[in-house]
């Protein structure tokens, strides 16, 4: 017996097709990868020289909130729309920040190995460092979570806390691309290449060390010089987890400069933050300029010791 097709029959197959074409809307073509020169330079980040990049809008407003939304402080009758929450929007973003982290460092480092280009990529994309970046654009303060998030202590609340920054900065990313379709993935790409030049800054074919102030030791200092490390900010607490954030600037007295700032730097510790701004520092335009003149020394001083090793000069004694 064939039953016949009822107005509720109907209406299913509707919102079926409803959800195919949301479906089909999602999706997206990765660009490929513009020709860049290998010289072309990245320049870092820094506080006092240059702003934090601007943060991309989410141009779908049904998704502005959800970046930010835990799954547990939704409504029991919200939860079967799974896009209200970040969750599933992590998923997506973890898998564009790789692709795109990949792509800027494949083209960045011609010269490093799969394993190198791995570690790199995965410097850049880990927890740490997002939940930095979530920090530095206040996505804590917009963060909804359960309560259970505020009764965990210690260790525990910092790596839960860590975690939870690290993926409402990956949903972030997801939504600002799923809410542009044809310019999202480039307009992300091009605000983390801005956000993550800081790692990056060291040079095309050249790895940002832990050891960056020894690199920049070895570019600028000489007899009478001295390179400070120094607060640039009170170190900041974040939602009373126990975790401070650092504030480091890189200065130098020498060579005819009197504390010039070359690079500031955030960590989780000083040492983490002395780095980074060092590393900030060995890309700044002023430190090339102040090493060409420690060159200069360095060459006028060999040039009169070879004079008076000399063998008329010798003679003359």
């Amino acid at each position: 017996m064939i039953r016949k097709r009822s107005a509720d029959d109907a209406s299913i197959d509707s919102k079926d097709s409803q959800k195919k074409r949301k479906s089909s809307d999602l999706n997206f073509a990765i660009p490929a990868y513009p020709p860049v020169p290998l010289t072309t330079p990245i320049h870092a980040y820094n506080e006092q020289q240059h702003p934090l990049p601007q943060l991309p809008e989410i141009l779908d407003k049904s998704l502005e909130d959800a970046p930010f939304t835990h799954q547990g402080t939704l409504r029991r009758n919200d939860t079967e729309d799974v896009n209200i929450s970040y969750e599933r929007l992590e998923f997506l973003g973890d898998a564009y920040l790789e692709v795109i982290a990949s792509r800027i460092i494949f083209h960045r480092y011609p010269f490093y190995s799969a394993g190198k280009l791995s570690q790199k990529r995965q410097s850049m994309v880990n927890n740490e460092t997002l939940a930095s970046f979530s920090l530095e654009y206040g996505f804590d303060k917009r963060a909804r979570l359960p309560k259970s998030f505020q009764m965990a202590s210690g260790n525990d609340q910092r790596k839960s806390w860590t975690k939870v920054m690290g993926d409402i900065f990956e949903a972030y990313v997801a939504a600002v691309i799923v809410s542009d379709p044809e310019n999202g993935f480039l307009t992300v790409e091009s605000w983390l290449s801005k956000l993550w030049a800081p790692a990056l800054s060291g040079g095309n074919d050249q790895d940002v060390h832990l050891n960056a102030k020894v690199q920049l030791a070895t570019k600028i200092m000489g007899k009478g010089v001295k390179i400070s490390y120094l607060d640039d900010a009170q170190p900041g607490v974040f939602k009373k987890e126990g975790k401070i954030l650092f504030q480091v600037g890189a200065y130098i007295t020498g060579w005819g400069w009197e504390k010039a700032h070359l690079g500031s730097g955030k960590g989780w510790n000083k040492n983490e933050a002395g780095n980074m701004a060092a590393t900030q520092a060995i890309a700044n335009p002023l430190t090339a300029q102040i090493a060409a003149v420690k060159r200069e020394f360095d060459l006028r001083t060999a040039e009169e010791r070879k004079n008076q090793s000399s063998p008329v000069n010798s003679s003359k004694g």
